[in-house]
């Protein structure tokens, strides 16, 4: 404190100035660090959850389309609508796998990636249920054929659309953790900036009293020693001027009495 009260009226502005300056650079540091955590969660919702959401809600809408041109296959009664639908279901279960390779890439956790083995699992053996389907049809084994796609084909095309969705909503579910950490992050930041921008607001004025408080006492104490010096001073200064005016009195006395009566 006193060295701080002995610097020169520059030294003490330029300490608050820099003071002041340094707690704007805290808050404004600190407020980029929760922007960026913000916008951590944003990106992670928008480049990895949603576009996992959005290809794997693409792979499930071939195994559906699949198992509808499976159907189609059963009620054809030409060759050529059997032709038709066994090249739909071929080409659906092909998309399915360049979605598939799209989404792969997207993987970002040991769980994601068992969840797509699994779909793997399912896809294999549906589709060896397709072929088969087809190729009992083809030999002319109707009910057998039949038979397979409302028993084991409909089990088979179960676990592979329950594989697919348990893969979406633990995406979804990665999605909603990241948009709830974000507005957490949110609301924390915004209430710890206001205080912040309250403390700096604060420490401000009570640094500008302070200073103004150092620098005022050595004026005002000066001031009252140049006061009370003034004091001694006019008193000395009356004197002087009283003393010729008593001369003069006496000097004038003498002369009216030399004079005669």
């Amino acid at each position: 404190m006193n060295l701080f009260a002995n610097l020169r009226v520059g030294a003490k502005l330029m300490a608050g100035f820099l003071t002041v300056v340094a707690l704007t650079g805290f808050l404004g540091a600190f407020a980029l660090v929760k922007l960026a955590a913000v916008r951590r969660t944003t990106v992670d919702m928008a480049e990895n959850w949603l576009p996992s959401v959005r290809v794997l809600a693409d792979m499930r809408d071939q195994a559906s389309a699949a198992r509808r041109f499976e159907y189609r296959y059963i009620l054809s009664r030409t060759d050529q609508q059997k032709e038709e639908s066994r090249r739909s279901i071929s080409e659906s279960l092909d998309r399915f796998k360049v979605y598939q390779q799209k989404y792969i890439p997207m993987i970002s956790s040991p769980e994601e990636k068992q969840l797509n083995d699994g779909i793997n699992v399912a896809y294999e053996q549906y589709r060896k249920d397709a072929d088969e389907l087809t190729r009992l049809f083809g030999e002319g084994k109707q009910q057998a054929g039949t038979d397979l796609f409302m028993t084991t084909g409909l089990v088979d095309f179960n676990k592979f659309s329950e594989a697919i969705q348990k893969d979406i909503d633990l995406n979804n579910n990665g999605a909603d953790a990241s948009s709830k950490e974000s507005l957490q992050i949110y609301g924390s930041a915004r209430i710890l900036i206001i205080a912040a921008m309250s403390f700096g607001v604060v420490a401000g004025v009570l640094i500008a009293l302070f200073i103004a408080r150092l620098i005022s006492r050595p004026v005002q104490e000066a001031a009252e020693v140049v006061a009370a010096a003034q004091v001694p001073l006019s008193g000395a200064a009356e004197e002087q001027q009283e003393k010729p005016a008593v001369v003069a009195n006496a000097q004038g006395r003498q002369v009216v009495e030399r004079q005669p009566r």
